[in-house]
């Protein structure tokens, strides 16, 4: 184990390790490291020949080039308590149904257009902004106190 060690001691001092500079290109971050080439030739060590057309004449050295890619955002999902008076009123989140009132939803955390609807009501509509234990209540108004009470008394006076 020594004898590795001492070994992998002596080929890192013989190659010798350059500082990793950094530099940017477009849409991606280049880390290059000028001194090490990638194609140089095998390492030998204790007087070991290179085999013909491995040497450091037959390849062309350039720069070592690592790329990297930037993480893409975490996106959380965060539960929301959606509940209404009267209740089993349709809910709809972003133009999608996705059940009836009480419900418990997970959502991605975030703004987010919300209907709540229901035959005989007007609808609720808000834009809300997500986050874990959120809890909406919608109390919607019924629609048939304001529309008849307009028709009964245009009706009426004709």
């Amino acid at each position: 184990m020594r004898k590795r060690l001492l070994f992998l001691i002596i080929i890192a001092t013989a190659v010798g390790f350059a500082p990793v500079q950094a530099s940017a290109k477009k849409g991606a971050n280049i880390i290059s490291s000028p001194d090490v080439p990638t194609a140089s030739g095998p390492v030998t060590a204790g007087g070991a020949k290179v085999p013909k057309g491995m040497g450091p004449d037959t390849v062309e050295s350039e720069k070592a080039v690592i790329t990297t890619t930037p993480m893409p955002l975490v996106i959380r999902k965060v539960t929301v308590l959606i509940e209404s008076t009267p209740t089993n009123s349709g809910i709809e989140v972003n133009g999608v149904y996705i059940g009836t009132t009480p419900l418990q939803v997970t959502l991605k955390e975030g703004v987010h257009h919300m209907k709540v609807r229901k035959e005989g009501y007007l609808p609720w509509v808000r834009t809300v902004k997500a986050y874990n234990g959120l809890y909406v209540s919608a109390d919607l108004v019924k629609e048939s106190t304001i529309k008849r009470d307009v028709t009964q008394s245009a009706t009426a006076t004709q």
